[in-house]
């Protein structure tokens, strides 16, 4: 899905309750002031991406149930924050780069199951990047 503009909600949802299957989510979002909330949910591996060119952006992503879980997120511009969950009886891996130009970038990182991840920050000033990993 792409999307471009500015002070937009995005919710993308995708469940399984049944068999076994995957999940694939990629989602480009340019522009300022955009929320986007992304989820997987239920059975079945769930692979998710997405890029976000702009400012004041919130990101929110929901893995959960079982399955492999995969995450590759990217953010550049001022004052984005990402929120992301993954929490499930198998895998999760998550890679999450926030490039920032100016204002403050915030991530915001919750796993349980195999919990892996990967956090790249570029923060033009000091203490501009807020991270927080729990993992339970």
């Amino acid at each position: 899905m792409d999307i471009s503009g500015n002070s937009n909600t995005i919710t993308t949802q995708q469940s399984n309750s049944g068999g076994v299957g995957g999940h694939y989510m990629e989602t480009t979002v340019i522009g300022n002031s955009n929320i986007m909330t992304n989820k997987q949910l239920d059975n079945g591996n769930k692979i998710m991406f997405a890029t976000v060119n702009g400012n004041n952006n919130s990101v929110n992503a929901l893995q959960q149930g079982s399955g492999q879980h995969y995450l590759d997120y990217k953010l550049t511009g001022n004052n984005n924050s990402a929120t992301v969950n993954q929490n499930g009886s198998s895998q999760n891996k998550a890679t999450i780069d926030l490039t920032n130009a100016g204002g403050p970038a915030t991530l915001n990182l919750t796993q349980g199951g195999g919990m892996n991840f990967s956090i790249q920050q570029s923060c033009s000033i000091v203490g501009g990047c807020t991270t927080t990993v729990n993992q339970p």
